[in-house]
């Protein structure tokens, strides 16, 4: 425990050491820079810990370690700044509120308190699990890297989603590594697809409509699709057990969540479109 204490006493004073006077410094920056409100995903991990066969005893405060020293400090103070960097020229257009294109922490700042913490995520990680902590950290920021420096001027948004989207069956296997089990493939299959669709309405949603295909009229064959793979995936699972109700229930509970509620209405909006034509 004094281990993650240290390295979260560390990552905090890295981020509020100022580089420039003009730079304001609050929680409130510390926050939106590395985007604590989807922190949530990481819940993933603990998750992947509970689903798994003949799962390793792991206690709360363990959980929270890890929690620590990846979601808050690797995930939050690196991988999640490197986006904000990389994202910059898009940012100031689009997102001029937040830290970096506002000018409230400088792009050096940024840079050095990354680098800071992808060092410090890796000593905590390997620290409480051991070399697989580095293995799996690794895949994270390579996944990342290629999404933020190769593929996210792409036209299309499908490759550059399908690609991010890799890291939510990512920290599932994580977790159920880090608890000496193993997980059903369909149970990566689905948390794949939950999240790409979710990746997917967003950025279809947002874009712009051409002459030739408006962007909602792409969010039918997504949902098609979505809904087909769910059905024939999710038979895999022996709902007999109770685990798998719950990750069932789960599952279904974060479809109508992240993709429902934005896909369906976009898909009526089509298809009005096309009775009235």
């Amino acid at each position: 425990m004094l281990i993650t204490f240290t390295c979260l006493l560390l990552h905090f004073a890295a981020f509020f050491v100022r580089y420039d006077k003009d730079e304001q410094l609050t929680f409130a920056t510390y926050l939106s820079l590395c985007r604590c409100k989807i922190q949530l995903n990481n819940l993933i991990i603990p998750f992947g810990m509970l689903l798994c066969d003949n799962p390793k005893p792991h206690s709360a405060v363990d959980v929270v370690k890890l929690l620590v020293s990846f979601g808050v400090i690797f995930y939050g103070g690196c991988v999640y700044v490197v986006n904000a960097v990389s994202d910059l020229e898009d940012d100031i257009r689009e997102k001029p509120h937040r830290p970096l294109p506002e000018g409230i922490f400088r792009v050096d700042h940024a840079k050095c308190f990354a680098i800071f913490n992808f060092g410090l995520g890796m000593v905590s990680g390997a620290a409480l699990n051991g070399m697989r902590a580095l293995r799996f950290y690794s895949a994270f920021m390579a996944l990342n890297l290629v999404y933020s420096f190769f593929l996210r001027g792409w036209r299309s948004p499908i490759v550059p989603c399908a690609v991010v989207t890799l890291t939510a069956p990512l920290r599932l296997c994580m977790g159920a590594t880090f608890a000496n089990g193993s997980l059903p493939m369909a149970c990566y299959i689905l948390t794949y697809m939950v999240y790409l669709a979710m990746q997917l309405q967003r950025k279809l949603v947002m874009q712009k409509d051409d002459a030739k295909q408006p962007a909602s009229a792409k969010v039918l064959p997504v949902l098609v699709v979505y809904v087909a793979t769910s059905i024939i995936v999710g038979s895999q699972l022996d709902l007999t057990e109770f685990r798998w109700r719950l990750f069932m229930t789960v599952y279904v509970v974060s479809s109508i969540n992240y993709v429902a509620l934005g896909l369906i209405p976009q898909t009526r909006h089509i298809l009005a479109a096309q009775m009235q034509t």
